[in-house]
């Protein structure tokens, strides 16, 4: 993908990527926000019975997907060499296993006694990290269905994988 990094007219080259993913529907950023790493006027949607359960927006050189992915399709997501390399799990550079950085909901966690509202403090007397949590998933000390929230999708191939894969599993239209 093309680093956006600085480019002001950057909005030509974002809806074009979108469009080739399959990704048609696109919200205007009402305020462009100059500080930003990419200047973008857009920000693609997608969408399951007509609510926004993704929201993709573009980095220098890869897009941010915000959303809930449930652990056996991050799985998926994973089993592929585009998925390994292009599709990171929480945006790490190291791309772990979706079994890495997969978590129930901070909700469920509070519910479960993981963490604490009033002092996010873990039973053990401190807030676990991603890999405590990982760990504690894994090892069946928390059970409840687990989501990866955010992926950096590096290449074109690797977004139109991820929209196809959503597709593919009903998690948008």
């Amino acid at each position: 993908m093309e680093n956006l990094a600085g480019v002001k007219k950057c909005g030509p080259v974002i809806q074009k990527e979108l469009k080739a993913a399959g990704i048609i529907k696109l919200r205007r950023i009402p305020k462009l926000q100059k500080n930003c790493e990419v200047p973008s006027p857009f920000m693609g949607l997608l969408i399951k019975d007509s609510k926004v359960v993704f929201k993709l927006t573009r980095a220098w050189y890869y897009w941010v997907v915000k959303g809930d992915v449930p652990l056996d399709v991050a799985r998926v997501l994973y089993s592929t060499k585009v998925g390994k390399k292009d599709v990171r799990v929480n945006g790490y550079c190291g791309c772990p296993s979706p079994e890495e950085g997969a978590f129930p909901k901070r909700e469920v966690l509070i519910k479960l006694g993981v963490y604490k509202l009033s002092d996010k403090k873990h039973p053990f007397g401190q807030s676990p990290t991603y890999g405590q949590l990982a760990r504690m998933c894994n090892n069946g000390e928390i059970q409840a269905p687990r989501f990866v929230d955010t992926y950096h999708i590096d290449s074109q191939e690797g977004l139109n994988f991820f929209v196809r894969t959503l597709k593919e599993h009903y998690l948008i239209d």
